[in-house]
């Protein structure tokens, strides 16, 4: 059903009863949502952090929160102890082909070699590592090799992640919840990601299972406002409105009598 400014429709699709434009605001049920044209403009000023906890006296700088297939795509670790074991399943389960360059590593790293996850290169870091890959993390036990890794990278234009020194990289690992389709990431920038796994811990204990079935029905109910012909914001406001629904249904305390 195509909207119609003025007119009230019925979307059964998604299960949101009224939806009308007046003044330059779309209203679902009893609630308005501005025009998007009248969105404030983002917000880019950023802010000096100082104190005990400053990042090295340094102001943050404003990082991209981003999703990257790394399907396919070739990935460094240079290092093979506990840290580049945690670094490799991480790029393993997004897919990513790993390559791992250490003098020695765990078992753990070299059981995934013989299933054909990961190539290993026994031996010291060398420039030639580089050739050909996406993203570095440097994960090894010593800063000057890491150092080095890390300004090679940049000099190459090529991503890295210092597992020591996140300062002498220019991305960082998130702590991550899944929750099938839904995925939370959180990050402190690389200055506490003991505190970032806390809070991403605390979070899983309000987000269950459920959330991944939320996340099909409300796909399947995009992709029929999709095939309606509706416009962008019609379509936002109809989803958001369902979302926050079925997010208090699952927020409700449970009868157990």
């Amino acid at each position: 059903m195509i909207y119609q400014p003025g007119k009230k429709s019925r979307i059964n699709s998604v299960g949101i009863p009224f939806v009308e434009l007046r003044d330059e605001r779309l209203y679902v049920g009893n609630s308005s949502i501005k025009n998007h044209d009248s969105a404030p403009p983002l917000r880019t000023a950023r802010h000096k952090v100082s104190g005990p906890g400053a990042f090295c006296g340094r102001e943050p700088m404003p990082y991209l929160a981003l999703n990257i297939d790394m399907g396919k795509r070739a990935v460094l670790i240079v290092g093979g102890g506990k840290v580049a074991a945690r670094k490799l399943q991480t790029l393993r389960e997004a897919g990513a082909v790993v390559r791992v360059v250490a003098p020695a590593v765990l078992p753990a790293i070299r059981e995934q070699e013989a299933s054909g996850a990961v190539t290993i290169r026994s031996g010291g870091y060398e420039t030639a590592d580089l050739d050909g890959v996406t993203l570095v993390v440097a994960a090894t036990d010593d800063p000057a090799v890491n150092r080095r890794v890390a300004l090679e990278a940049v000099e190459k234009g090529i991503l890295v992640s210092v597992a020591d020194q996140p300062e002498a990289g220019d991305c960082h690992f998130p702590a991550v919840l899944r929750r099938g389709g839904l995925e939370i990431a959180v990050s402190t920038g690389g200055r506490c990601p003991a505190l970032a796994a806390e809070v991403r811990d605390a979070i899983a204990g309000m987000i269950g299972n459920d959330y991944a079935d939320l996340v099909e029905q409300l796909a399947a109910d995009r992709e029929k406002l999709l095939t309606e012909g509706n416009g962008t914001t019609y379509n936002k406001a109809l989803l958001r409105t369902k979302a926050r629904c079925l997010i208090a249904e699952l927020s409700a305390p449970k009868d157990i009598s």
